[in-house]
């Protein structure tokens, strides 16, 4: 199968198609959209195994939305939940753990994990809000972050907004390792 090894070209192109419809496109729809298909993705690339990793992050990503729900004002909603969020959460923290397996090296796995989560984080939140337009109404009077106004929130949300990439990353060591006590 030599399209296999073409899968990270596939990856990138697909990342770049998302990024370049935000410019036409309402977030909620790109990111509803990717969070649809990227199950089917992965089946049809031969990497269903990636399959609980992605409902991982569905979980932490819906569990954020849920607990912050009265502070997320995005339209439309769904039962009182933003779909922006919802649906860009997961697919962020997916995102994160795809860079971080094909690109941070072995050695250093938290730090390089960090570093990459950050990036994409305070990169789509610098895009979104000055470039894209993309905010929350809701917690537009917060102050953003000093060095790059944004990130408009109550402090307790930034720290979690900080914190869901490294808890991802703990929950996903502590599976893999429990999946390969189990096999031994």
């Amino acid at each position: 199968m030599a399209w296999k090894k073409h899968l990270r070209e596939a990856d990138v192109v697909l990342a770049i198609i998302g990024l370049l419809l935000f410019s036409f496109v309402p977030p909620y729809i790109i990111c509803g959209l990717f969070f649809f298909i990227t199950p089917f993705y992965l089946l049809t690339t031969g990497r269903a195994f990636l399959l609980k990793d992605f409902c991982l992050a569905t979980i932490l990503g819906f569990g954020m939305t849920f607990v912050f729900s009265s502070f997320y004002t995005y339209q439309p909603a769904f039962f009182g939940i933003s779909l922006f969020p919802l649906f860009a959460w997961p697919l962020g923290l997916f995102t994160t753990k795809l860079f971080h397996e094909e690109w941070a090296p072995k050695k250093y796995s938290l730090l390089s994990f960090l570093i990459i989560y950050w990036g994409l984080l305070l990169f789509e939140e610098i895009v979104g809000y000055h470039f894209l337009g993309i905010q929350n109404i809701g917690t537009a009077l917060y102050a953003g972050l000093p060095f790059c106004n944004c990130l408009h929130a109550p402090w307790f949300m930034q720290l979690t907004y900080l914190l869901m990439g490294p808890l991802y990353f703990f929950i996903l060591t502590l599976v893999k390792k429990y999946s390969n006590s189990k096999r031994v």
